[in-house]
């Protein structure tokens, strides 16, 4: 016990918290962050960050310490994605969508954004691209306007075909980053889709060729974000977030739900409406969920969350949020209306145990203000240690 005692004398002085973060804000865009702004990160060299402000372009080389514009003055509508291929950083793709004349098109630049070639339009109101990582000259991309149309192009976006063609509306595209052959869609319910029942969550094998429904999601018609993630040691191992739940018959409040074999079956692991779902790559245990109520952090795959935020916002609605591939403690947030920033993690404040020498290893602890008890969070465990501190003091 002697342990507990330093680490309360520390806490009394020092923290209060799980997680120790740190908020800097690192730009800020002509309206703060707007609605439908993006963030990417070079996943080679994590100094080399873009974002976007509607029509704007801007880029980072000093890991968003000073930003320049990208000249983008021959790509045509608002930018709505950036998508970086991952073996050769310098080619870079833009999606943008013209919301008057509902018109989707891609844009590609192989000179790190110094030229840009248009390379589809088609008429969608919505659309999103990703990359083969194995063989990034296969691209796939889903273009949406009154129907729905699945792309794929092997030379890079100059050629392209659709081998498959359907009703719903695709919400979000993720690529198994293991076997790039598997394909996940989210698709969300349309006016023409006959109510809040969306078509749900599909499933590719042979690279959207053919698609199997997985499971049933909830949205409001016009809702077009239901965000995927997989986790990259486990791919069998997603996450699918449905942020906006209304139905006539059953009313169902926003969530996050997680499967672990492959879409089969489902879980639900938090209520909250998110529209970012963020694995760390070296420990794919801590999910970051950035949500319209703030920043929220797992260390156990779900089970339990931390929100980040606390104390920085008073309503913070989170709009983007990538992680340094290289450094997951450093995450990049875009706030609505505040503006770009940079967050960096305590990823070392997790209690974890040994079973085989029956020790806890706490670094940082956690005491409700309003309970004599102080709980514990272990990495892996089902449930947390519980300890009686009513009658413990700091000396």
């Amino acid at each position: 016990m002697k342990s507990l005692y330093i680490a309360f004398i520390y806490l009394s002085l020092f923290s209060n918290t799980v997680y120790a973060t740190k908020w800097e804000r690192i730009a800020g865009g002509r309206s703060g962050f707007g609605e439908n702004d993006t963030i990417a990160i070079s996943p080679h060299n994590p100094n080399m960050l873009y974002f976007t402000d509607a029509d704007l372009l801007y880029q980072s080389k000093d890991g968003g310490e000073q930003w320049e514009q990208v000249e983008t003055e021959t790509v045509e509508g608002t930018i709505n994605d950036i998508v970086i291929n991952p073996q050769n950083t310098a080619i870079i793709y833009l999606t943008t969508v013209d919301d008057s004349t509902f018109t989707a098109r891609v844009f590609k630049s192989e000179d790190n954004g110094i030229s840009w070639i248009k390379k589809l339009e088609s008429k969608s109101e919505r659309i999103q691209l990703r990359i083969n990582p194995y063989n990034t000259d296969i691209i796939y991309l889903f273009a949406y306007s009154f129907s729905a149309s699945f792309f794929k192009s092997i030379d890079g976006g100059d050629n392209w075909e659709s081998p498959t063609s359907s009703v719903f509306a695709p919400s979000f595209l993720a690529v198994d980053p293991q076997n790039p052959n598997t394909l996940y869609q989210s698709t969300t319910s349309t006016l023409f889709s006959g109510g809040p029942l969306a078509d749900g969550l599909y499933k590719s094998i042979d690279q959207g060729q053919t698609w199997v429904l997985k499971t049933g999601l909830y949205s409001y018609p016009s809702y077009t974000k239901l965000p995927i993630a997989i986790n990259p040691h486990h791919p069998n191992t997603l996450y699918v977030s449905e942020p906006y739940i209304y139905s006539y018959e059953s009313p169902i409040s926003a969530r996050v739900r997680k499967s672990i074999d492959g879409g089969e079956t489902w879980e639900v692991i938090h209520n909250i409406a998110t529209d970012n779902i963020v694995i760390d790559p070296h420990n794919p245990e801590i999910v970051y969920l950035g949500a319209r109520t703030g920043l929220y952090r797992s260390a156990n795959g779900g089970k339990t969350w931390t929100e980040l935020s606390v104390g920085v916002f008073s309503e913070p609605n989170i709009r983007a949020l990538v992680i340094n591939p290289h450094h997951p403690e450093i995450l990049f947030v875009g706030v609505q209306d505040s503006g770009l920033y940079r967050v960096i993690t305590d990823s070392d404040c997790v209690a974890t145990y040994n079973s085989t020498q029956n020790v806890v290893d706490i670094p940082c602890l956690r005491i409700d203000n309003d309970s004599s008890v102080l709980d514990i969070e272990l990495t892996g465990r089902e449930s947390d240690l519980l300890f009686d501190v009513s009658g413990v003091q700091a000396r």
